[in-house]
This record gives C-alpha cells, structure tokens and sequence, in this order.
C-alpha cells in the first residue's frame, strides 16, 4: 500500500531545463520552480522565495523542454521525493528534496500587484503515513506552540533492473504551529498513522551554502484529516 504524496506548486521557472534520464533510463527534463511563500508564521515577516527542484520524466516532457525557458511560469503537480545516499548518509550530509512532475501546465504570469508584497504563489503538500517518533513540542518566541516530527510515507521505489517496484517509505520532517499543539501532543505518538495538509518550505542558510550543503526541507502543517 503507497500513502498519499502530492505537490500542487505554482512558480517561475528559474533557469531553462536540461535534459537528463532517470536511474530506470527514461528521458526526463530538470528544472527548478521559483515559488513565493509569503507570509512569515508572525504574519508579518515576507519570507523570502524558495527554490523547488523539480524532474519531469516521459516522452512529454522531453518533447515540452524548449518551453521551460527561464521565468516561464507554469503549475506542476506530482509527488515529493526526499531521498539520502549512502554516501549522503556516511558524509552526515541532510536529504535532498525533489519533486516528481507528473502533471504540468503553462500559466500566464499572475499580475503584479505593488500593495500586496506577500503574494505567494499556490503551495501545497498532502501527506499520509506514519510518525516515526513521538512529536516534540517546543514553545517559539512568539510563545505559540509548535509540534516537530517526522513522517514514513510509504513510496514505490524503482530500480534500473526489470524488477518489481519496491516499496519503501521516506522520511519528511514536518512541523505543527498552533495554539492546540501542546494539547494535542499526546496523540502525536510514534506509530500513529495521520494524514495532513501543509506547504512546503525549503530554505538554505549562508552556513549552509559557504559547506556547499543542500537546502533543508520542512513541511508546514496547516491541518489534519
């Protein structure tokens, strides 16, 4: 059984695609998304725009490529891959964040409002699966609670070799903030199967980039089902 994973995004293409193929040897183009977040959780704060790599595999996509030019702008929808190396793992280094295109289609570019900074751009993350720890529950300095896990979320996993898929679950960091958080602690335990809603945040700090470390990944959780 797979668990829910998807990504609706809408943004700007960065930079203009590159061919490549995937490990299963299909044609695949990569590419990444210039997303607005808007507003910090203080609601006042404009967060800085992210930047989402992104992978579109098949035939569609190769033949598509001439059309992902920079600042094009376009809304994708697909799955989240977080995905760590062994090599990644012996050098402690964090996971990397993909999105796996399955769906995309060109927009027009929204209009430019000068009175609304904040404008964020379509951004959200459905997730189903399991914590694979009880939550912790720290207060921020706004004194608003705000719960950190991490979710297994079962995935099928394709080889290069003619085998099955294999099913395997990823590890996505996600963070709970709300009032109701520390009230609700107790029924964040490990083991417990929950599904959520959130937007993703990626971010890299000048540390961060000065090690030539990849950018961190959180999803925000904005509610559960």
């Amino acid at each position: 059984m797979i668990d829910r994973n998807h990504v609706d995004l809408m943004g700007r293409v960065e930079s203009d695609a590159t061919e490549d193929t995937t490990p299963t040897g299909e044609p695949c183009v990569h590419f990444s998304l210039r997303v607005r977040r808007g507003l910090a959780m203080d609601g006042q704060t404009v967060l800085a725009p992210m930047f989402v790599r992104c992978r579109w595999a098949g035939l569609r996509a190769r033949s598509q490529r001439q059309r992902l030019l920079q600042s094009t702008w376009v809304i994708v929808s697909g799955s989240l891959l977080v995905y760590q190396s062994t090599a990644m793992r012996d050098a402690q280094r964090r996971p990397s964040t993909l999105v796996e295109v399955q769906e995309l289609f060109f927009a027009p570019e929204p209009p430019i409002n000068a009175e609304e900074p904040a404008a964020a751009d379509l951004n959200t993350v459905g997730l189903t699966g399991r914590l694979g720890a009880d939550a912790e529950v720290h207060l921020l300095p706004s004194s608003t609670p705000s719960a950190r896990f991490s979710l297994a979320v079962r995935r099928a996993f394709l080889r290069s070799q003619p085998t099955p898929p294999k099913e395997e679950p990823m590890w996505v960091r996600c963070q709970w903030t709300d009032p109701l958080a520390g009230d609700q602690q107790e029924q964040l335990t490990k083991g417990r199967w929950i599904s959520t809603q959130g937007r993703l945040h990626i971010f890299q700090t000048a540390a961060m980039r000065a090690n030539n470390e990849p950018p961190d990944m959180v999803v925000a959780i904005d509610k559960f089902f």
